[in-house]
């Protein structure tokens, strides 16, 4: 090799671990803003603040993911993503959580639900919805479907609890495992803060607040219910009357739907949507296919437009 040739492929070199060194440095500074970019996430104006949002895909009906309790909508992005083939599918962080500004209103049901209304339409995205709710989420959707009739086409709920769920473990659990499992619910729990923090301690008020809200009868839905061990006793047999009780009353909340389905499967966690994304997605884009014809509703009814600041 010539001394030019050397003196090249040495620069090659350099100039690759400069590349290098600098993506190590700069990442953190500006990972934030690439995730961003690389996501599609977006900041809409609303109530002195914005909230951050995604909006992939076309065709209606529009389908909204609803995050649980402190959960940001990033963690729902390959689901989301999934389902944009099939239809266009909104996300987004409720007011205090990840990127979205926080505001003073208490979170629960009422302001929730609020926040969600102002969103879709300054999103311009038409009625009627197919909701997807992953554990509070699936309150969250139910208080949605029964404070808006004829906006909802269909609800899916992932891994929703039941809204006795504290009360069940209060009347059958041991003192010690009642107290164990209560210090996570504390505000001495260090894991949340802000607004995460407040969604946790407000979950009780809003068990109470959804409380004999039911699956509207004409409201399509599917349950996936998977093995949240968190919510289950370690050790037989409470662990396997848990589980029980837990797909029992998930059960419940679909009493009196016409069209109703239950998926159980107990080698998936919380986050199903995670461990199995494309049974999950699947499952998902053959519900709204089957709203969609049901209900005669035309894919081209939910095309994007500029969305409009919320108030």
């Amino acid at each position: 090799m010539t001394k030019m040739n050397k003196r090249s492929a040495l620069a090659i070199v350099v100039a690759v671990a400069l590349l290098v060194v600098a993506a190590v440095v700069a990442r953190p500074i500006l990972g934030r803003y690439y995730w961003q970019w690389r996501s599609g996430v977006q900041a809409l104006p609303y109530a002195g603040g914005t909230v951050s949002y995604r909006d992939l895909g076309s065709g209606a009906p529009v389908v909204v993911i609803v995050n649980g309790m402190a959960v940001t909508m990033d963690s729902y992005y390959g689901l989301q993503k999934s389902l944009s083939s099939e239809a266009r599918v909104i996300a987004f962080d409720r007011p205090g959580i990840a990127r979205s500004t926080p505001n003073a209103e208490p979170r629960t049901l009422p302001y929730i639900d609020k926040d969600m209304k102002a969103v879709l339409q300054a999103l311009k995205a038409p009625p009627p919805y197919i909701l997807v709710g992953h554990s509070l989420g699936g309150h969250i959707i139910r208080y949605y479907a029964d404070r808006h009739p004829g906006e909802v086409a269909g609800l899916v709920y992932l891994d929703a609890p039941h809204e006795d769920w504290p009360r069940y473990i209060r009347e059958t659990w041991s003192p010690e495992e009642v107290e164990t499992y209560f210090k996570w619910w504390s505000p001495e729990n260090e894991d949340f803060e802000g607004v995460p923090q407040e969604e946790m301690l407000a979950y009780e008020t809003n068990c109470d607040l959804i409380r004999g809200v039911l699956n509207p009868p004409d409201v399509p839905a599917l349950m996936f219910t998977g093995n949240n061990s968190g919510h289950f006793r370690k050790t037989s047999p409470g662990k396997e009357l848990d589980r029980k009780h837990w797909e029992e009353t998930q059960a419940s909340m679909l009493a009196g739907v016409h069209d109703k389905r239950q998926l159980v499967d107990w080698s998936v966690g919380h986050m199903m949507y995670k461990d199995k994304p494309e049974w999950v997605a699947s499952e998902i884009k053959t519900f709204i296919r089957k709203v969609r014809d049901s209900r005669g509703i035309r894919p081209n009814q939910a095309e994007h437009q500029s969305p409009a600041g919320a108030p």
